[in-house]
């Protein structure tokens, strides 16, 4: 039996994200490297048909806090970037995508371009401790500000940096700019993923099926990764163990999924940095595991040119095909919260 404070809190979250809904009148870099068939779709209007329940944006939130947790403890590590704002621009329209959207642009001293969104919020750099400051469980917490306060000569740390590029379309933010052992600025992205999905880390597909292929291990991927090891074979019983198993033996087979690469790749591409980190972090034991993803111009042509050809069948609304190999009763199709919508064009 539910309490009406539990009912309340539920109604303000299902209210909460009715009024949130994601601009889609541009390419954004997190989608990007899925199907491109589902992007047009939310690009020419298609609805979710089933929204988000309470549980899923709890989910959801969860995740946006690990990003602020993880910012705050680079922060506190001396490894977050920032930088200082050298000019300031008034209120300017930028078309990215479809639509003109109101933009503050800001020199940085870093010599990048950054497009703040009108009361946008921004993590000012403070000098001394300010009793007021959200306190999380560390000596200086983010002082947040909107864009519009802050002046020429201020520092900011560069958390949620807008990434904006109207030649490509793409909008958006990426979690946070680092120093890496370098010395060098590095764009990371944080991801938080349970013990079910941990495996997908160290997944690859042509060895994997290769391996599940021979011998007694005749299920294929995702079917068999709750019952054996795809690397070395060990027989396991639930999720929980395998991504254990996989932390204590494997941790030199980190594979970085080509889609988190994409993302990575168009954040690089905007900012103008050479590396990249993907951090991700276990949401049932808070482990860790993050590898280096460095700048590779062919990729980045790829995007170049994938982007131009969305593009075009966006605004002459035609459908992109479908990835090779997909089909409407299987992963990812199954999942998707707009397959039918799509198989029914």
């Amino acid at each position: 039996m539910n309490t009406k404070f539990r009912n309340d809190i539920d109604l303000y979250l299902t209210d909460k994200t009715a009024d949130e809904d994601r601009d889609y009148s541009y390419l954004h870099p997190s989608e990007f490297g899925n199907c491109p068939m589902q992007t047009w779709l939310k690009m020419t209007g298609a609805k979710q048909l089933v929204p988000f329940n309470s549980t899923q944006i709890r989910i959801f939130d969860n995740g946006h806090f690990i990003h602020l947790r993880n910012q705050v403890y680079a922060k506190q590590a001396g490894v977050l970037a920032k930088d200082r704002i050298v000019k300031k621009d008034d209120i300017i329209p930028i078309k990215i995508g479809l639509e003109e959207r109101n933009k503050i642009r800001i020199e940085g001293e870093s010599g990048r371009e950054y497009f703040y969104s009108p009361g946008e919020f921004m993590w000012k750099v403070e000098n001394k401790k300010d009793e007021n400051l959200l306190y999380l469980g560390t000596d200086l917490a983010p002082n947040w500000d909107i864009v519009e306060n802050l002046k020429e000569g201020d520092e900011w740390w560069l958390v949620e940096v807008p990434v904006v590029n109207t030649e490509y379309h793409f909008g958006g933010h990426c979690d946070a700019i680092v120093i890496d052992e370098n010395n060098e600025e590095v764009v990371i992205d944080y991801k938080g993923i349970n013990d079910y999905s941990w495996p997908y880390i160290f997944y690859n597909k042509e060895n994997a099926e290769e391996y599940l292929s021979n011998g007694r291990y005749k299920l294929k991927w995702p079917d068999s990764f709750n019952s054996c090891c795809f690397i070395c074979g060990e027989n396991m019983k639930k999720a929980k163990e395998l991504s254990e198993h996989m932390n204590k033996n494997h941790l030199d087979e980190v594979n970085v999924d080509f889609k988190y690469k994409i993302q990575l790749h168009i954040y690089m591409m905007i900012l103008g940095l050479n590396n990249s980190i993907l951090w991700y972090e276990n949401k049932n034991n808070q482990s860790v595991i993050d590898a280096k993803v460095e700048r590779d111009e062919k990729i980045i042509s790829k995007i170049k040119k994938g982007s131009k050809m969305l593009w075009d069948k966006i605004i002459n609304n035609n459908n992109p095909d479908r990835p090779k190999g997909y089909n409407r009763k299987s992963f990812p199709c199954s999942y998707c919260d707009f397959s039918s919508q799509c198989w029914n064009i």
